[in-house]
């Protein structure tokens, strides 16, 4: 091989947090991937929050109500 190809080489390399995750709702974890709840509050693995609810620090958007 030449000394390119060694630093090139794109082999998957495997970490040992690749199979956990973090819940979106709590932030809670990691859990093991066969975990499909989260331990703390109970959300899906794979749920997904739209993002236009949420501002640059990542709180979620007030919503006012218009009083008259």
């Amino acid at each position: 091989m030449d000394e390119w190809d060694i630093l090139l080489d794109t082999g998957e390399e495997k970490n040992e947090w690749d199979d956990e995750w973090f819940c979106q709702a709590c932030e809670f974890g990691p859990m093991a991937e066969a975990t499909k709840k989260c331990d703390r509050c109970g959300e899906k693995k794979d749920s997904k929050y739209p993002e236009e609810e949420y501002d640059e620090d990542g709180l979620l958007k007030e919503k006012y109500e218009e009083i008259y």
